[in-house]
């Protein structure tokens, strides 16, 4: 099981549209799991904390899959400015789903992935197209290595005590983080 490291992290935000680089630094800088990224609303994001309400897996709404996954994370500086701004570009929400589709239902992970996050990251070295528009292209898909590799939702959590310490966020926030 793969952890990103927090330059690895860093490398993937700077790539990103702005949808998904927050999306990612969420799952980056809290912890949450993709189906709770998935049912956050604005109004769980106050007072420099996100609470955990509701997880939505195949377009299911459920709990959140344990009790201690319920309740308040400390949202961090990084990821509080990235929100706020995140916020004032989206027209100053204060509720409905934090990530909406243009629908303005929730954002389907999977499909922001496929649409926003694998281009960006999966280019050609020669020719810099992703992979779906290289077709036709007179040489072999090399892919760039300069860019960071896609290693899915969780391996954002994963390393999350350790990176948040790189960050320089104190011990007692991180303990309260996890």
């Amino acid at each position: 099981t793969y952890a990103y490291d927090l330059a690895e992290i860093q490398s993937v935000l700077l790539y990103l549209p702005e949808t998904a680089a927050t999306l990612f630094a969420v799952a980056a800088y809290a912890g949450l799991r993709r189906s709770e990224l998935q049912g956050l609303l604005w109004e769980n994001y106050q007072d420099g904390y996100l609470r955990v309400t509701r997880a939505i897996w195949e377009g299911q709404v459920n709990e959140p899959k344990t009790r201690r996954s319920r309740g308040a994370v400390p949202v961090i500086k990084h990821l509080a400015d990235r929100l706020d701004l995140y916020r004032m570009h989206r027209g100053n929400p204060q509720s409905g789903p934090m990530f909406a589709n243009q629908s303005g239902n929730p954002m389907n992970l999977n499909n922001l992935l496929h649409r926003e996050i694998l281009p960006a990251l999966d280019r050609c070295e020669h020719c810099r197209k992703d992979k779906v528009h290289h077709a036709g292209a007179d040489h072999k898909f090399e892919r760039d290595a300069s860019r960071p590799m896609w290693r899915g939702w969780h391996a954002a959590r994963r390393g999350l005590g350790s990176n948040l310490y790189a960050l320089g966020v104190p011990e007692k926030a991180i303990q309260d983080i996890l």
